[in-house]
Order: structure tokens, then sequence, then C-alpha cells
């Protein structure tokens, strides 16, 4: 059976016929490896994907079944092909777009069943798995209609399920779903985490490590990514309420000694050093002395630090809805730009807002660690005696944990940095400033900046 003989499959024989089949290449994937290599080899994935798209399209309810038979040599497909063959595995890439989002579309309105059984849940959860696996372009497409908001609503029944029934946390699917979430989370941006920070993934991961102490691997790697993000007001501001949720509740009493509390105490320290921060930082009034409304014409000359975004490209800030209307002309052709860009799932710069507000956070973090630092320069001052020391650059990196802070070479600077910021070293070179160079997690990798401050009381 061909893929392009898919519109025969309405008949309820053929059905039949093509489950029978794909039960086969179940038990053969369990059973023989030179077997299932080959039945890796194109052009059986393509076949099996557009087949299981087709499923998903259909209307009969009796084909529960059938799909999963589809999805359990998919997840095999994805697992092997990486390495026996140099392409991976990409039998969803050239499928038409539309035809990836219908499904998704129907899936999620699906998953907001509250009667959905638990194997229908994890049909949801696999299908956007596999998927973002074999396309970056879908995956980042599934992101950008709020995936993981969605998958983490979902996530939120499953530890109910499990109590009930602990036998299904030995389900395959269960593994790969919790481990896709931990993997997009990672990826995702400030935007993403804070949508699922709001949708009470720090409650979820509590539940999980009680009924399903196994995962704590992954739970892990889902507090991590939180805890990443907490650079981010955004982030920052949702985790706060989260966890002011969860101590009222005192969800976390029972939590047992191991990775995942170690990683829970982590973020939650964490947060609560940024929420100190962040009440500094309102304190003394930094966004009223650097942010300026969108408006180049603005009267105002100081907008405070309440400033609204611009609902169709959420990054240009206005002090209000006069100035917005009034630079409407200059804004719409960026704003346009934008927003196809975040429908098409493709990283946006990062916002002014929160770039002043790093800025501020990364200065008073260096204040903080001003003799570690020292202590970093003399090292690199050992085996580099010939470089000034104004010229030494302060490189922190916030975009892994645990964060870190090393001296790198100028020369590395200012190759990195000569493109956008010529003369970047003038200032250092008069011994007026010090330069700092951050990296930030941000969509799909991370965000570099070149920070040139007057001269920090360190030295």
């Amino acid at each position: 059976m061909h893929a392009q003989d898919s519109h025969y499959l309405d008949d309820s024989t053929v059905w039949v016929v093509v489950e029978t089949f794909y039960e086969l290449i179940r038990i053969l994937f369990h059973k023989d490896t030179c077997i299932l290599r080959e039945i890796c080899r194109e052009p059986h994935p393509l076949t099996a994907s557009r087949l299981y798209l087709k499923v998903i399209q259909s209307h009969r309810p009796n084909l529960h079944q059938l799909r999963f038979l589809f999805e359990m040599p998919l997840l095999r497909y994805a697992d092997i092909v990486p390495e026996t063959t140099e392409g991976g595995f990409h039998p969803f890439t050239d499928v038409p777009l539309d035809t990836v989002m219908d499904c998704f579309r129907r899936l999620i309105a699906r998953i907001q069943d509250p009667t959905i059984t638990f194997a229908d849940r994890l049909h949801v959860h696999t299908f956007v798995d596999i998927v973002s696996r074999s396309s970056d372009e879908h995956g980042s497409m599934f992101l950008a209609n709020w995936a993981l908001y969605w998958m983490c609503l979902s996530l939120s029944c499953i530890p109910a399920i499990l109590a009930e029934d602990p036998h299904k946390c030995g389900n395959e699917r269960l593994w790969s779903c919790l481990t896709y979430f931990a993997d997009q989370l990672g990826k995702s941006g400030p935007e993403s985490v804070s949508e699922v920070v709001d949708a009470d993934i720090l409650t979820t991961v509590l539940k999980l490590d009680r009924v399903f102490p196994l995962a704590s691997e992954v739970l892990v790697g889902i507090l991590d990514g939180i805890q990443r993000g907490l650079i981010f007001r955004g982030v920052e501001r949702s985790a706060r309420k989260a966890l002011d949720k969860i101590e009222q509740q005192c969800l976390d009493a029972g939590l047992k000694p191991g990775p995942t509390r170690d990683a829970w105490l982590a973020t939650k320290a964490h947060a609560q050093r940024f929420h100190a921060f962040k009440n500094h930082y309102h304190t003394l009034g930094w966004d009223n002395r650097w942010l300026r409304c969108g408006n180049s014409q603005c009267p105002n000359a100081s907008v405070g630090r309440r400033l609204k975004r611009c609902t169709a490209c959420w990054d240009t800030l206005y002090c209000s809805r006069a100035c917005q209307k009034a630079a409407w002309k200059e804004h719409r052709k960026q704003c346009h730009e934008w927003v196809q860009r975040r429908k098409c799932g493709v990283s946006l710069p990062m916002g002014t807002h929160d770039i002043i507000y790093i800025d501020r956070y990364v200065v008073e973090e260096l204040k903080a660690n001003g003799r570690h630092i020292c202590d970093l320069k003399r090292e690199y001052m050992k085996t580099h005696p010939h470089t000034p020391v104004r010229r030494l650059v302060i490189n922190c990196d916030y975009e892994k944990l645990p964060w870190t802070h090393e001296i790198t070479s100028p020369e590395d600077m200012e190759e990195r940095v000569a493109m956008t910021k010529s003369g970047i070293f003038d200032r250092s070179d008069k011994d007026e400033s010090q330069i700092i160079r951050l990296v930030t997690p941000w969509k799909g990798g991370s965000a570099s900046m070149s920070l040139v401050y007057s001269r920090l009381p360190f030295g």
C-alpha cells in the first residue's frame, strides 16, 4: 500500500488490513534489529506518517487502536533512524503545514475535553512529540500556538490518574511525553515559560514527584527550564504567584530527599532572589529613568514603569493609547512583520523592557560578587600578563545552570561585536568603563549582549 492510495482508506475493510499490517510491524520492531533497520528505510516512514495524519483527521470512532499502532513505529523511527542514517528522522517535513496544523487544532480541542481517556490524552502528547522531532519548522509552529500551555494543562491531570493506577507509570509514551515537554521548555522563550508557570506546572511537578518518582530526571529538567527563565521579569512574576499559592497550601512539605527536591529548592531560592531584586529595581525607579515611549514625538519626559505593550507585536511600549495611535504609521510596517514572524514561530529580538531590566540585574550581581570577579581577573592575568587590565571582559553566562562568571579574551570580544559595535573598547582604553558580555536563554537558543558600563566599583 502506498501513501498516494490513502484516499481509498475510507473503506472499513482497508482499515482492517492496515491495522493487521501495523500490528505485524510493531511485533517485528521488538524482535529483530536487522528487520527493524530495513523497515526504517524510505518510503515506509513517509507512508506511515501520511496514514497517521489521515487517521487523526478521520471521524471514525473505531480507529483508536490503529492510531496507537502508527505511533509506536514512528516513535521507534525517531529513536533509531538518527543512529543509522545521516539524514535523520524527517517523515513529516514534506507534509503541508496546513495539514499538520489542522491535526494539531483537532487534537488540542480534544485534549480540553474533561472526559478524555488516559490513552487519548497520551495520543495528543505523542503527536506533538513525533511531529516536533521530525520537523523544526512544525515544532516552532506548535510552540507559537501555545502547545506547551495546552500540554501543561493536560499534564496536570496525570498525577491523579497515576495515583489511581500506578501501573500506568510504566507507559512508554508517558516517558516520551514528559521528556518532550522538558526539552521544549528549554528551547522556548520567556512567554512560553510564563504560560506554563501560569498553568500550574510547578504544582504538577510536585504532585508527579510523589506518584512518579522514577521521572525525577525529567522533573529536574522542567524545574531547570523555569529557573533559567527567571531572569525575565514576566517569568518571575508568574513564578512568584505560583510559589505563593504552593506555600499557602503547603504542597512542597512532603518532598522526599532527592534530585527533584534539590532542583525545587534551588528554583525557589532563585525566584526569591529575583523577587527581591525586582522590588529593589522598582523602588529606585529604574524603569522611569531608562524606558521610553515608542512614540518618538511623545511629550512626556517621564513615562513611569507601567508602559503598555502593543497588543499585536507584543514588543513596542507606549505610555498611552493616544501615543500608540499617533505612532501607528511609523510602527505599522515593523508591527506586521513581527506579527508574521511570531505566527511562524520565528524568534523576535529581545524587548527593551527586558534588556534594561536584565542590564541592571547584571550590574547588581557583579557588584555583589566583586571580590570573586577580582580573583578571576588576577587568575587571568597570570596566563595573559601583557593584556591591560582595563580591557578585560567579564563574561556572564546565564544560559546554563549553574550561572557562571569568567574573564574572556579582549580579542575574542572584539571579534564577536565587530559587526555591531565599532569602537566598543574606546572608553575602556581610557579606563572609563568596564566591558561585559552577557549570554541569556532565548527562543531556540541564546541571546548575547555586549554591555558597556562606567567603571564598576571593584575595578
